[in-house]
């Protein structure tokens, strides 16, 4: 039983090591008796979480396993468990089947790469890519996914929400702000800035004012950067307050900069026209910096409430013991 059980680990660390979505694990230890064996595993996933398996490993004389008991956590980066998977103490028996190894005394027992233990992986690896879970590769497809849904929301909310503002060169009130703080806080800084960004600068391109589009790109893009940064994954008002209040200022600042040196012609009585111009947008670039976070902040915290896996994704690899 000794060898079988020997056998059994050496194929669970195997496991664990050709795992995609494991990045380290500790054998916590085991007990064998003449009958049966004990064996507890504890592993770093590579979105941060943390996966214990239980094995109860009774072998028969064809060398199969046949239970399985395993507890699924997930912590935040910070080391505080922000939520519980529904997998969270979830205990099961899953079917196996003998799976031998040939063992170095030429004998044929035991179990190599625990079928129920690569179930369990393959699961996980399949629910961390569906989540756009960095991994091995640093992008994945579910991310580049998520980064263009993101970025087509911003551009429909720019488009749709469109309100010119008098006595402007072709400014407009739109609603981009909300997608972009939604985008900053719920997926952090990477993602707020592509949405922000590029959506702003496509919803200009759209409407027929291109010559904004690459002040958009800049405006909005930092504005989701500074947001993402500030008030990733930390879900307290006063902090997102923080970070939507710092990306309203350098939006609101950058577009003022940024169309007072468009809109500046020398020819123009007087030399200050441009300025003037762009000044004239401030108060409704505030107020649709305040809608922003306004409609955005809620709706992060509603969607969180209503799909809590909202979390996982986007998240890179980090783990605190």
């Amino acid at each position: 039983m000794t060898a079988n059980i020997a056998a059994y680990l050496s194929g669970l660390e195997r496991a664990l090591v050709e795992s995609r979505a494991v990045s380290a694990y500790v054998i916590l230890g085991h007990e064998v008796t003449p009958t049966d064996g004990k064996i507890r595993v504890r592993a770093r996933l590579a979105d941060g979480g943390l996966l214990e398996f239980f094995e109860y490993v009774a072998l028969d004389e064809r060398g199969q396993s046949v239970r399985l008991k395993y507890s699924y956590h997930w912590q935040a980066a910070n080391g505080v468990l922000l939520r519980r998977w529904d997998a969270v103490n979830h205990h099961r028996e899953l079917p196996t089947a003998p799976h031998h190894v040939h063992l170095p005394d030429g004998s044929v027992e035991g179990v190599a790469r625990p079928p129920d233990v690569m179930t369990v992986l393959a699961q996980i690896e399949t629910q961390l890519e569906s989540g756009g879970v960095i991994m091995n590769r640093r992008i994945s497809p579910a991310m580049i996914a998520l980064v263009a849904l993101l970025i087509a929301l911003t551009t429909v909310f720019t488009i749709v929400s469109k309100f010119p503002i008098p006595r402007t060169a072709g400014g407009y009130f739109n609603l981009s702000d909300v997608a972009i703080v939604f985008a900053s806080l719920t997926f952090g800084p990477w993602v707020g800035l592509a949405a922000g960004g590029v959506g702003a600068a496509l919803g200009d391109i759209f409407l027929g004012a291109p010559q904004f589009a690459p002040l958009s790109l800049v405006a909005h893009g930092v504005q989701g950067l500074v947001i993402g940064l500030l008030g990733r994954r930390r879900y307290t008002r006063p902090v997102m307050l923080l970070a939507w209040l710092a990306g309203a200022l350098v939006m609101v600042g950058g577009y003022f900069l940024g169309e007072g040196l468009i809109l500046y012609q020398p020819g123009w009585p007087p030399v200050i026209a441009g300025w003037l111009m762009a000044f004239t947008e401030v108060p409704y670039n505030v107020f649709q910096a305040i809608v922003g976070g306004v409609v955005g902040i809620p709706l992060v915290l509603a969607v969180r409430r209503a799909y809590p896996p909202v979390d996982q994704l986007g998240r890179g690899r980090t783990w605190t013991e």
